[in-house]
Parts: structure tokens; sequence; C-alpha cells
């Protein structure tokens, strides 16, 4: 994919034996793969799912290790890792030579939960400005549903962390003293029939378009014709979509969401409680 050789590993979905078994895998695998390819580093991303392998396999072959935290696999407010494996994690993160994480929040959180080593923070960035296919499609542009209408835009994977159906709740008041505006809610995920089906219980369908999934090339379309970016999500590890926001000059209104302390001040948005509409 993209130039990079991609090689799966087994999983098992056995109660209680999942964590052993799918590190075993990962062990066996990444020593097959070792035999062939010499590797020069270990470079890891899932600590909760295959940390186990990966520090057996560095301690069998003594390569240097690189950690770099996404979040999601760690630590999650909306999902929480049972109590019983924070030593499990702890014993990971301090398996690695460098630790990275995207934000300062999750730096701090990487600490609390017992990451011994500095945690380099290293920020995500964007393409949206530099991708040579991102032109401006005069389709999307010239849609008779954004015609002279303010765009509110969102984006992002439609699941219950990203709290859109507080952003729904609150368009009827909005809509009842602004008639030209249109929220284009752009994403795909399980919570996509729940969400149309409240914007149908609220009778707010002229004010809501739902695109389905926009393709990377496609995305600088939609940046290029909002006027605000909101993303009322209720934990961010990073939050890219605020920078693609930002490198169009889209202010974003977004919630207090870990990722979002690094990237949203008072010059560039507005932050508020998650999971209040009345606010938002």
């Amino acid at each position: 994919i993209n130039s990079v050789e991609i090689f799966r590993s087994k999983l098992t979905h056995i109660k209680g034996l999942r964590l052993v078994l799918d590190s075993l895998f990962i062990f066996f695998l990444a020593l097959k793969l070792h035999k062939r390819k010499k590797f020069d580093l270990i470079h890891m991303f899932h600590v909760f799912d295959i940390g186990g392998g990966i520090i057996l396999f560095k301690k069998f072959k003594r390569l240097p290790q690189i950690i770099s935290l996404m979040g999601w696999d760690t630590y999650s407010p909306v999902r929480k890792i049972p109590r019983h494996f924070t030593k499990y994690i702890e014993i990971v993160l301090n398996s690695a030579d460098i630790v990275t994480a995207p934000s300062h929040s999750l730096s701090k959180i990487a600490v609390e939960q017992g990451c011994r080593k500095k945690v380099e923070v290293i920020p995500h960035g964007s393409e949206m400005l530099l991708n040579p296919k991102g032109v401006i499609k005069k389709d999307i542009t010239n849609n008779c549903l954004f015609k002279g209408k303010k765009i509110i835009l969102s984006v992002q994977r439609l699941k219950r962390v990203k709290g859109l159906e507080y952003l729904i709740n609150a368009i009827p008041e909005i809509a009842g003293t602004e008639k030209n505006i249109c929220f284009v809610i752009a994403g795909q995920g399980d919570e996509e029939n729940n969400l149309k089906n409240l914007v149908k219980k609220l009778n707010i369908t002229e004010y809501v378009y739902f695109p389905g999934f926009v393709d990377h090339d496609l995305l600088p379309s939609y940046y290029s014709i909002a006027d605000l970016f909101v993303l009322p999500s209720l934990y961010e590890t990073f939050g890219l979509v605020y920078i693609d926001a930002l490198s169009f000059g889209v202010p974003v209104v977004t919630t207090v969401n870990s990722g979002s302390l690094d990237l949203i001040d008072e010059q560039k948005g507005i932050l508020i409680p998650p999971k209040d509409s009345k606010k938002l």
C-alpha cells in the first residue's frame, strides 16, 4: 500500500486468551519476517494489541524500539481499558527506547500510566494544501444545496465518540434564527443510520446534508466552501481535521477533548464542554 509492504498477523477472539495468543502470533510473524528482511528497528503503534509480542521480539533480537502513541489503543475515556491491564500497559511503554505522542495531553497521560521515558511530542501535519490532486471541484462548489448559504462543515468517522448527536440536537434552535444554513456532515460509520433518523425526527432534513465518505482528494473542495468547522467530539487524541480546516482559514468550534487543547485557542475558534448542545 503506497509502496509499503504489508504483512498481516493472525488474530483470535477466544475470551481470556486473546491477548496472549495474539502476542504469540505477532512474535512468530516478526521472527519470520526478520529472518527474511533483517530489521534495523521496530516502530510500534498498537501498544495494547501487539505490545506483548513486540517485547518478546525486541528482547530476543536486541533491536531498538520506538513506540508512537495514538491514544485510542492505550487510553480512551469513552472505551476504558480494564484496570487489570494497567500494569501490562506500563511494562510495554517502558520497554521502548523512545516514546512519542502527537499531543501534550497524551504525553501527560502516558506519564500517568507509568511511562518513565521522556515522551517526545511530535504533532501531526496536514498535506491538505500540498496535495496536487486536491483541486477544487466545481460540481461541489456549485451544488444547489450550498448556494447562498452559510456552510457548517463536520468531517469525521460517524462514531459515538464524535458526539454528532449533540451537534444535530443543536440545529433546530440555530435554524430558528438563521435559515440560510447547511450542515454538511461528511464521513461514514456505524452511527450513520441513527444520525439520519435523528435528523428526520427533529424535522431538520432541509438543513443537513450527508455526503457520505469523502475521498481525500475531494476534501479541499469541502473545506473551500466552509464558513465554520465543527467537531463536537467526546475525545480526540490530536484531531488532524482541525489542521485541515485551519489550513483553509476556516475557524473551528469544538469541545475540550484533550487533543483540541494543543491546537485551538481564541484566535482559531471556540472551545466548549463536551455533550452540551445548548452551548454548541
